[in-house]
């Protein structure tokens, strides 16, 4: 699908020839890029449901309107308009009524004319609200909103630190070249808005960008879009105009403050906001808004956008108050004189603009009147970051990179490798050895992230060289970095003594640089990295040592840098290993509360931190609550890797197995499985082991035998033994003797030293068992009995009770078979210091009658009649009273 830049993209589905419709659709492009016409529905269905972070305007022939009741829900579709173009077809009526139908047109002039329109409303309703209390200082929760709170504070934060670096940068003409190019490109094709951006080309000047941002086209389009998804590539290419823009109004609000007797004014923004969104306003809370806001002093005008709402929306008219006392880094002016359009009284604020909800009213139309005044935007944790960001990445002098370094701290590893290769471009890079150093290492990193650890490693070595053959150019806080990412890349290749020699290393360069000792993030993550090392070396005590050290040295940082969250991980993981599951549990939910806090949540590691939480609590049984993290991830998961989305999938499959609802259990562990088939670096051995499993338990025993056949073609050797025990299994428990007994001879028989305990037990029962179905008492017995003797000096283990009950009842069932009745006997005693049941009750009583000891019989029967009443067990219940009466009466 080409990337498409705009906010909008129309859809033409209809039966009419490719000719035909490209003359209809081209009067449209004056109205937007991004075109697309289908004749299948199917197909235009399937392209609609894939589409991200536009909103979609339908047309749809009337041979087709049968559909609309099944796509009408698809949240992507803003707008559907039904064209009858060879005016042949009658309207079905019904079809009208629904909300998102604007209409039945019989003419191009009056669908341009309704889709100019709506798409003007719609627009008025495409911005992104950030919603949040004023305090910052929240706990992460599933039955409340304030990790969604979290979610959007992190991401507004992040989205002020890349709005600072692109105005505060100083460009050339080859940068606004470079955002030339970058329009060519995305309009290709689209004649009207290549000729606006000819005549940008030859009329442009920094003093106009007020006017050019007012025109519909390529920049207003582009540069809203880019401000509502943060998209930094898009906005990467508009930095050029972004400043412009920003330097334009700051000129303006400070010569209109200057000129004007008035502190305070109010301004009207109409807008449709979702209710799910809706429901977060409250008095007090802070809201602001991450694009250009275009607001009005003319109410009227306003309230024409409130007034046409769309589904599950709630219809507002946002009343603002804005004052020219209050310091802002988001300044406001009346662009009236600059507009193409001078008519509206617009107020355009620039992106960011915070302000506090003083109160919500409902109007006498239903629709809500909210009240706004102007706040600083000063925020104390904004403010720490962004200084700290600047003394420990943000002194270089290149916007690439700072640009570089910013995606690398939050995790952004492509962009990160994108903006690097731009500072490896610049026509000075090659003779500057610090620089080359540098990014070298940086490389290493992001290398090291995307697992590529052979040319992280290269590239780690190669910098550690070429400091060693320049000396005086030596950049001790380089090295330290190379010999951090070396440890890293050793303690994910498991060899765990390498991995600490190198952080060692790393940590002694540190402490003997006498302005590195001092920079309490680097000391907290060096030790935070030395005692996850000792957590995998097993040593728990060394671990928490380090670890601790570790969260004392964040005590003096911004409180939102993302080392808190991995801190309070490693700790998490090594309560666990410690067997502390309360503390784990804990560390858990604060390194997710945290990460919420610090970091965009629209990445990876927000997704795998969901997961380890949900880990957790499936391994303690809490499956339901799980789920819910769980459910929170795979909604991050669809719009990242598939790597992540197979993972989810899988982890979903085991809670749901926990909670013993197989069918959803196979359901997402076949989805994990199908996406692990277009991966590389993924055990499908083990999804399809685990698809077995839940197959197995569910008793479904032939699609277990289809899975656990699979995994044995993907699975390492090491790993197949345990998988052809579990097909010997399903045999047995199809009563498929004879084949489970050859499966055993030809494929497990010669590993028998290789299998534990447990494993060893659980063969000579089935085999046991098997021979048992087959009537060979002998080998029944011979096998059965080597399984009890390996069974009993662990019996005290409660997990081996149940083979051993088994084994016990299977025996003496043999003796009785043979008529051995003092053998079966002396089983089915045992079987009473474990199991004491109206069964082994029962069983005992009727071999004492066998065996004419009618006194005894009678008393065990009785007993097995007194347990059957308080188990309920009927069936038991009738022999033994059978047996009770009629040897009672023998006895008298």
């Amino acid at each position: 699908m080409k990337n498409n830049n705009e906010q909008f993209t129309l859809i033409a589905l209809d039966s009419s020839s490719s000719d035909q419709s490209a003359h209809y659709l081209s009067r449209f492009q004056h109205l937007m890029n991004s075109l697309q016409h289908f004749n299948d529905s199917n197909a235009c269905v399937d392209y609609i449901t894939n589409v991200k972070n536009e909103k979609i305007l339908l047309i749809i022939s009337v041979e087709h309107t049968q559909m609309i009741p099944t796509i009408y829900l698809i949240h992507q579709i803003y707008a559907i308009y039904i064209f009858n173009l060879n005016q042949c077809e009658p309207t079905n009526e019904d079809i009208l009524q629904y909300r998102k139908v604007r209409g039945h047109f019989g003419t191009i002039n009056e669908l341009v004319k309704q889709i100019e329109y709506d798409k003007k409303c719609i627009a008025s309703n495409l911005l992104t609200v950030n919603i949040f209390p004023e305090c910052t200082q929240g706990s992460y929760s599933m039955g409340d909103q304030t990790g969604n709170r979290n979610m959007q504070e992190a991401t507004f934060m992040y989205s002020q630190i890349i709005r600072n670096i692109f105005i505060n940068e100083n460009y050339k003409d080859t940068d606004k070249n470079e955002m030339i190019e970058f329009f060519r490109e995305q309009y290709n094709g689209n004649k009207t808005e290549l000729e606006k951006i000819d005549r940008f080309v030859r009329e442009y000047t920094n003093e106009r960008a007020i006017y050019w941002y007012t025109i519909d086209g390529f920049l207003y389009r582009t540069i809203n879009k880019a401000l509502r998804t943060q998209d930094i590539f898009t906005l990467y290419h508009l930095r050029y105009f972004i400043k412009d823009l920003h330097l334009e109004l700051k000129k303006y609000h400070s010569k209109q403050h200057s000129n004007s007797s008035q502190e305070t004014f109010v301004v009207y923004r109409g807008l449709g906001l979702p209710r799910d969104e809706f429901e977060k306003l409250k008095p007090d809370h802070l809201i602001s808004f991450s694009e250009f806001l275009s607001t009005s002093k003319n109410r009227q005008l306003a309230e024409i956008y409130v007034q046409r709402g769309f589904d599950d929306m709630e219809s507002i008219l946002f009343e603002i108050e804005l004052n020219y006392r209050i310091p802002t880094s988001t300044p406001f002016a009346d662009i009236s004189e600059q507009s193409q359009f001078d008519l509206e009284e617009e107020i355009l604020l620039s992106m960011g603009s915070v302000f506090r909800i003083r109160s919500l009213t409902v109007t006498s139309e239903k629709n809500w009147n909210i009240k706004l005044i102007q706040t600083s935007d000063e925020d104390q944790q904004l403010k720490l970051l962004y200084q700290w960001l600047d003394q420990a990445i943000f002194q270089v002098k290149h916007l690439y990179t700072k640009l570089g370094s910013l995606m690398l701290f939050i995790y952004d590893y492509d962009k990160a490798e994108f903006f690097l290769r731009k500072v490896m471009s610049q026509p000075d890079f090659n003779g500057d050895i610090e620089k080359i150093g540098a990014t070298s290492s940086i490389f290493g990193e992001i290398y090291f992230h995307q697992n590529k650890y052979e040319q992280a490693i290269l590239l780690y070595q190669k910098t550690i060289e070429l400091f060693e053959q320049y000396p005086d150019k030596s950049v001790p806080s380089t090295i330290q970095k190379c010999y951090t990412g070396l440890s890293e890349i050793c303690l994910e290749e498991k060899q765990y003594v390498k991995a600490l020699e190198y952080s060692q290393k790393s940590l002694d360069i540190i402490l003997s640089d006498d302005y590195m000792k001092t920079i309490d993030l680097l000391l907290a993550t060096r030790y935070n990295n030395i005692g996850h090392i000792y957590y995998k070396l097993g040593n728990v005590e060394r671990a928490l040592n380090y670890i601790q050290k570790a969260l004392d040295y964040t005590k003096s940082l911004p409180s939102n840098l993302p080392i808190v969250s991995r801190i309070f991980c490693n700790l998490a993981m090594t309560y666990e290993q410690h067997a502390d599951y309360p503390q784990s549990e804990m560390y858990w939910r604060k390194g997710l509360e945290h990460h919420l806090k610090s970091m965009p949540n629209n990445t990876d590691a927000t997704s795998y931190l969901f997961q380890a939480v949900a880990i957790n609590l499936s391994d303690h049984k809490k499956y339901k609550e799980a789920i819910e993290y769980l459910k929170k991830s795979l909604a991050i998961c669809k719009n990242q890797g598939q790597h992540a989305l197979s993972c989810c999938y899988k982890n979903l499959a085991i809670a749901y197995h926990g909670l013993e609802d197989f069918q959803q259990g196979a359901e997402y562990l076949q989805k994990a499985i199908d996406i692990a088939h277009t991966l590389t670096n993924i055990d499908l051995g083990t999804m399809y082991t685990d698809s077995g499993n839940n197959y197995y338990q569910a008793k479904n025993y032939e699609q277990a035998l289809v899975s656990y056949s699979k995994a044995l073609e993907f699975s390492q050797p090491n790993a197949q033994l345990a998988i052809k025990i579990k097909i010997f299994m399903i045999y047995t428990m199809q009563d498929e003797s004879n084949r489970a007994l050859e499966y055993y001879e030809l494929h497990i028989k010669s590993h028998m030293t290789e299998v534990n305990l447990n494993d060893d037990i659980l063969i000579h029962y089935y085999i046991g068992v098997n021979y048992y179905h087959l009537k060979d008492n002998d080998q029944a017995l011979k096998y059965l009995k080597m399984a009890q003797e390996l069974v009993l000096p662990n019996k005290s283990d409660v997990s081996l009770k149940t083979f051993l009950t088994d084994i016990l009842k299977k025996i003496g069932s043999i003796y009785v078979r043979r008529d051995q009745w003092s053998e079966a006997a002396t089983h089915y005693a045992q079987l009473l210091e474990y199991h004491p049941t109206a069964e082994i009750y029962m069983n005992i009583g009727l071999i004492d009658i066998k065996r004419e000891n009618f006194k005894n019989g009678i008393e065990n029967l009785r007993k097995a009649s007194e347990l059957a009443k308080a188990a309920g067990d009927l069936s038991i219940l009738t022999i033994v009273t059978k047996y009770i009466e009629s040897y009672s009466r023998k006895l008298n």
